[in-house]
Parts: structure tokens; C-alpha cells; sequence
């Protein structure tokens, strides 16, 4: 009937506006061996903290643009973690 196919569209529309979408978070390469550039879509000016697979913090910063490039050259070989502070969003990478 007409009433319960539009209860059924007010129904949809509310839980597609109230659906929060996955955010679009990248590393890459990787692996990666001299650099490793992190992306986010959500936020062009996010900040963001890495940490190696210990969980110390080794570095901090901030995308221009919604993307960052990081010389990773001198870091150790490993696993890292990537948060990012306003949204909430993680990635990780290996620099081998």
C-alpha cells in the first residue's frame, strides 16, 4: 500500500543519513624502503602520529592536502602504525 512504501522510504532515507561511511585512509607503497606517502580523504589537514610495532611514538605531523610524504630511509625495518588524531582512522605499513 502506499502508507507502509512510504513509511518504508522515511525509513530508508533516516538510516542513509544516519550510516556514517568508512573513511578512505592509505599508506603506499607498501612495503616501502625510502619513503611511504599517507593519504586520507576525510580530512586534508589531519594530523596523525606513527608508532613502530612496540608502541613507542616515533613521530608526529600533519597532511597538506590530504596527503603527506614521509622519508622513511633512515628508520628501522619493521611495522608501523599510523593513527590518525581527528578521525580516528589507523593504517599501517612495513618499511623493509
Amino acid at each position: 500500500s502506499k502508507i507502509s512504501e512510504s513509511q518504508n522510504n522515511a525509513e530508508l532515507s533516516y538510516h542513509m543519513k544516519n550510516t556514517i561511511a568508512p573513511v578512505a585512509t592509505n599508506a603506499f607503497p607498501n612495503p616501502c624502503t625510502e619513503g611511504v606517502y599517507l593519504k586520507s580523504l576525510a580530512e586534508p589537514n589531519e594530523k596523525f602520529d606513527i608508532f613502530d610495532s612496540l608502541g613507542n611514538l616515533i613521530f608526529t605531523g600533519q597532511l597538506k592536502g590530504g596527503l603527506s610524504y614521509l622519508n622513511t630511509k633512515e628508520w628501522t625495518c619493521g611495522f608501523y602504525h599510523v593513527r590518525f588524531n581527528k578521525t580516528g582512522q589507523n593504517v599501517h605499513f612495513v618499511k623493509s
